[in-house]
């Protein structure tokens, strides 16, 4: 929990919007003074700090570790989270986590075919919602928002410029 509101802290921070836009046009952000290079090896030291502290978390939990217990399953199970949740949201990973976890122990306790279900549904809402859960409830709840028309930015413009 720590570590998300860390994030989400860091995301909406002068850096974070730095790193976004290295991330988006590299070129641009050299030309405004920003060192990409710089930015991005400080974002690479931040996550490589903050899988440090999770990977001693997990290993004082299981209290030790071998290779046998971070599997690429671990590792493949992590990474559909994140996507399930969505990719450009902090709060993506950990709505994907309770969703997958949810979904796996659900299904483990239904069938024996629970791999297979799990595996073709993930397909479905990655296909169905390429941003994510929470990104697409994000793009609906934008959607539902009443947009400034047009018509009325432009005469209000023309009637303060009179």
């Amino acid at each position: 929990m720590v570590a998300t509101v860390g994030l989400r802290i860091l995301v909406f921070s002068p850096f974070g919007f730095a790193l976004r836009a290295t991330r988006d046009s590299p070129l641009r952000t050299e030309a405004i003074g920003i060192n990409g290079k710089r930015i991005q090896w400080t974002a690479f030291v931040i996550a490589g700090t903050v899988a440090g502290f999770a990977g001693a978390l997990f290993a004082y939990l299981k209290g030790s570790i071998f290779p046998d217990t971070v599997s690429i399953s671990l590792s493949v199970d992590a990474l559909v989270m994140v996507l399930l949740g969505g990719v450009e949201t902090v709060s993506g990973a950990v709505i994907g986590a309770i969703v997958f976890k949810a979904l796996n122990i659900w299904l483990v306790s239904q069938t024996e075919w629970s791999k297979l279900i799990l595996g073709g549904f993930i397909v479905l809402i990655v296909l169905a919602f390429p941003k994510g859960i929470v990104g697409t409830l994000q793009w609906v709840l934008d959607r539902r928002r009443k947009p400034t028309s047009t018509n009325s930015l432009l005469s209000s413009k023309i009637e303060t410029a009179e």
